[in-house]
């Protein structure tokens, strides 16, 4: 399940994604709601980008909509809406209103987003549980122009899972070295260069639990 939120173009202006990201996260935490996963897409205009984030606790969608809905961002008031995502993998040659076409014999499709060159796959948004558990079971292993299709819940990024101190898994850490090296730990907290500071942290806590796992004979 998927709750999207349009912020408009005015109300981010001169903020990082991340920075809007952590903002959105600590409005869903308030409450009572842990993120799984969060994303900005940018509007196809350009005025503006939707947030997508992905909740724990399923059971209380509307109840976290209507929390939301009450929070103004930045004099923006936040417009929640939930859909629910599935993925329809091996795709034949085909376009996006075919499948939407398809999709909708079964229920209403709000979005269909193909991706992929040789090996095609689509993201197809629902705004109904129902409906999308209704697509995974009756599109699954169907045939399309001869290819069969994989039909499942989608789960978008599932390495960019927000644990409880919002850091990826050790797994998805990126050890690329830093791009500059800070003298002091003074420096480092006073660096504007969020990016980087996020970068040094993951690779400092990789390197602890690495020597916590493996500690040095003496």
């Amino acid at each position: 399940m998927t709750i999207s939120i349009f912020l408009q173009s005015w109300a981010i202006e001169g903020k990082e994604d991340d920075l809007v990201k952590n903002d959105l996260i600590k409005i869903f935490t308030n409450n009572g709601s842990q993120v799984k996963t969060i994303e900005l897409v940018n509007h196809k205009d350009g005025n503006g980008k939707y947030v997508n984030v992905e909740i724990e606790n399923l059971d209380y969608e509307k109840q976290v909509v209507e929390n939301i809905s009450q929070i103004t961002y930045n004099n923006l008031t936040l417009k929640p809406k939930i859909s629910h995502d599935i993925i329809i993998k091996n795709l034949p040659e085909c376009t996006e209103e075919y499948i939407k076409q398809e999709c909708e014999k079964i229920g209403k499709c709000m979005r269909v987003n193909i991706k992929g060159t040789t090996n095609k796959y689509t993201y197809v948004k629902l705004d109904s549980l129902e409906v999308a558990q209704n697509l995974v079971t009756n599109l699954n292993n169907q045939i399309w122009h001869g290819n069969k299709l994989q039909v499942e819940f989608s789960q978008k990024n599932p390495n960019k899972q927000i644990g409880k101190n919002n850091l990826e898994s050790q797994e998805s850490i990126d050890k690329t070295p830093v791009k500059t090296e800070l003298s002091s730990l003074k420096d480092f907290y006073k660096s504007s260069d969020y990016d980087l500071v996020t970068q040094n942290l993951k690779i400092f806590i990789s390197e602890i639990c690495q020597n916590l796992s493996n500690p040095p004979s003496n």
